[in-house]
Order: C-alpha cells, then structure tokens, then sequence
C-alpha cells in the first residue's frame, strides 16, 4: 500500500492512501498550534471544500484561546463507562434481571457458574469478551479437567449474562459474541455408584449431608428434588412421599415409595427438628433449623477425599 501526507493551504494537509482492496481514499486534516503552544491535529473529512469550512471554526475558536483538553475532557465524560463481567453479574444478581422464573437449585447454579466465570473474565468489559476469548476458558477448564458438559453450563450462563445486557433500555452492549457449544447428544452420564463406594462417600461427608445423598440414593431423586420436600408431602403409614407437580421436572405428580433406609433418616429429622424451629417446615434441615439449599459442595468434596470418580 502506498500513502502521501502533503499540505495544501496553510494549516489543511491531505492524506491520500490505498487500502486493502486496491481503492484510493483521501483524508483532510487541520494542523495547527493553540495558544497554550500544542500542536494539534484534527480529521475533517474527505471532501475539501468542508474541511476548509471547519478548518475556518477551527481557528477561529483557537483565537478565542479555546481550551481543547476541556472539550476533550467533557467528550470522554459523555462516553458510556465500560462495565466489566463481574460488576454486570453483581448488578444481575442484585436487581434479579433473570428474564425466566428460576428454582432455587437452578439460582445457585447460575451463582457457581458465575463464580467460575469471573475469575477468568471479571476485569473484562462486557465488549471485550469475544469467541477466542471464549475458546481460551474452554482450553483452561478443559486442562483442570472438568468436564465438557460442565464447561457448557458455565458458557451458556455467560451468554445468557451478555443476552441481558444487550436487552436492557439503553443496552449494555450492542451484539453478544456468537459461540457454539459442543454438542451433549453423545456424551449423556450413565454413570453410577456400587454399595462399597456409595458408603465411601457417605464416609467423608456430615450427617445433613448423609441423610440428603441418602434419599437421592434411596428415592432416584433429582439433585435439588429433596431441597422442595416438605413434611405433608410425606406418608411415614403409608410409606409413600407424594411429590406434587409442580415440585418436579416433569410437571407431573409423581409417588415414591418409602425405604427402610430412608424411613430412618425422615425418623431422624422429625426427631431433630421437634427440638428446634423448622423454616417453613421442609424436611431437609441443617441442625439449625435452616433449609438445605445445595449439598454439591460437600458431594465433590466427599467425592475426592474418597478418591471416587462418578
């Protein structure tokens, strides 16, 4: 490429240069020392007759001892700040800006992944996150070895955080990065836990924990099903829990049988929580009387103190 910079009149200059494609363009600019003694330099277009005219404001605003780092100043001030990941996530949270109704289980999901997220994109603007970035977190989570289906949760929360911003009035930011995440259709978890290894995780977690991973095991609940079971939705006569619909996946009623295992551990509840206030009567408790909210922690941490990939 070739490019010519020349004055033309006193204080007009004109670039003319090729770009990529092969096509000339042409470029004024002003040139000039204020009356504070800058040179300053000042882009007016590409048609000369126009330049001469704001060449002419120009000076005549400098005679004037026009102050340009205030107008500089103020321009930048009216410039939208840039927001990181992690003040758009706070701000998420706080306002719950969430466009779906979400289960608790699925908001303290939202929150790891968000977590997870901001250790590697917080001090990143929110214009800034695009797909080699994107691929970069893929690669890093990938050499921690957590599981690809793991990484697509995180992501598909990041681009439902960046779907957000582009919502809000004004928007955030103009466009959300497009980013394909791999597909699970292959790659369902079959996997599950013998007797020997079920009671070593059991081993290294807390009662409440135990009693919890207990009824999962017990009933094939889904994870965050027994965080919604409260005390009417238990039968001990009829040794049935009786989850209504709107407590399940699958919007429908669903019955399960009560096991002697896990009669022991609702037997035990009830006999805890008659010694303290229960919180909106839920069977899950910690020995305080507070909901269970997650057991994921104490799992993975039980999971790897036992050595136990499942």
């Amino acid at each position: 490429m070739q490019e010519t910079f020349e004055q033309i009149e006193k204080h007009l200059y004109r670039r003319q240069y090729q770009t990529a494609t092969g096509q000339w363009r042409t470029v004024y600019y002003a040139r000039f020392v204020d009356s504070k003694g800058i040179r300053r330099k000042f882009a007016l277009g590409d048609n000369l007759q126009d330049a001469r005219d704001e060449l002419g404001a120009l000076r005549k605003k400098n005679k004037g001892e026009f102050d340009w780092d205030d107008q500089k100043k103020k321009l930048d001030e009216q410039k939208p700040r840039a927001v990181t990941l992690s003040q758009w996530g706070n701000t998420y949270f706080e306002k719950e800006l969430s466009p779906n109704d979400l289960r608790a289980g699925s908001a303290d999901r939202e929150r790891r992944s968000f977590k997870l997220l901001s250790e590697f994109f917080g001090d990143l603007s929110l214009v800034d996150i695009n797909k080699n970035r994107i691929l970069e977190y893929r690669k890093k989570r990938k050499a921690e070895g957590v599981e690809f289906i793991t990484v697509n949760r995180e992501l598909s929360f990041l681009r439902k955080l960046l779907n957000v911003a582009a919502d809000q009035d004004p928007p955030i930011i103009d466009a959300v990065p497009r980013f394909k995440l791999p597909s699970e259709a292959r790659r369902a978890r079959t996997g599950t836990v013998n007797p020997d290894q079920f009671a070593k995780i059991l081993s290294h977690m807390r009662r409440p924990a135990q009693r919890y991973v207990i009824t999962l095991y017990e009933t094939s609940m889904r994870l965050s099903e027994p965080t919604r079971l409260t005390w009417d939705m238990g039968d001990l006569k009829a040794a049935l829990i009786r989850l209504p619909a709107e407590c399940v996946k699958e919007n429908h009623p669903r019955r399960t049988p009560i096991s002697w295992e896990l009669r022991q551990v609702l037997e035990e509840l009830r006999a805890e929580q008659r010694k303290i206030a229960n919180v909106g009567g839920y069977v899950f408790t910690r020995k305080n009387g507070q909901p269970i909210v997650s057991i994921r922690t104490a799992f993975e941490k039980a999971r790897r103190e036992a050595k136990l990939v499942v």
